[in-house]
């Protein structure tokens, strides 16, 4: 709540400093968040996992050695996992569905569909509560985050990096001024459409496509 009170006095300070440069009429704010947030409470560390496996080698310092044939780099929520001179993708498929908090695997071309790394050989999403991290060399493959941990790299209380459809995972976007409409709400947006909507509100062009497209529903006629 700290930090929250915070943030609206800053925005509070960029609204008076219209005011003070006469500009507030003439001035069209937009508040907007990056991304929503998931509370999380254990995270799950899939190169522990695949050093057990013998499918890379891991550090004391939970990096990893370059001789690895199976490697997960996180993205919070999910993580991208890569294979060098490895076959066994069925069986690989098997041993990460066996771990706690796995909510689903993506194949390569499901994880290409939704915008993430073609070169991915798949791509794992955790289940609401779970996150993944790159470490190598844990005690347990699935490890509770600790109050004492906090502070520390890679310890959260809260992650994004999830599938943007999963329920109640939404963040916002809030917009005010001479060009938007009263009272409206807009049902969906995709980050994409932030850059050309914001083009559109400063009367900018481009010689080229943004991609996305502005969000024509929050403009007045």
């Amino acid at each position: 709540m700290e930090a929250l009170h915070r943030l609206d006095n800053h925005v509070k300070q960029v609204v008076d400093a219209t005011e003070a440069a006469g500009t507030f009429e003439d001035t069209n704010f937009v508040i907007l968040g990056d991304h929503y947030q998931i509370n999380v409470d254990k995270m799950i560390h899939l190169n522990t996992l695949f050093a057990k496996r013998g499918w890379l080698s891991g550090n004391p310092d939970q990096t990893i050695k370059k001789d690895w044939s199976v490697l997960a780099k996180t993205c919070d929520g999910s993580t991208y996992i890569y294979t060098r001179n490895f076959s066994q993708i069925k069986r690989l498929r098997e041993v990460i569905s066996g771990v706690e908090g796995i909510e689903r695997i993506y194949s390569s071309e499901e994880a290409i569909a939704r915008g993430a790394d073609p070169k991915c050989t798949l791509m794992v999403e955790a289940k609401a509560g779970y996150y993944f991290t790159d470490e190598s060399s844990r005690s347990n493959v699935v490890e509770k985050v600790r109050p004492e941990m906090m502070g520390h790299p890679d310890r959260y209380r809260g992650v994004h990096g999830y599938d943007p459809l999963k329920p109640g995972y939404k963040t916002t976007i809030i917009f005010n001024g001479p060009m938007i409409k009263e009272n409206q709400t807009i049902d969906g947006a995709k980050l994409v459409d932030e850059a050309p909507t914001f083009a559109k509100l400063l009367g900018l062009k481009f010689p080229e496509p943004l991609a996305g497209s502005a969000i024509e529903g929050i403009f007045k006629d």
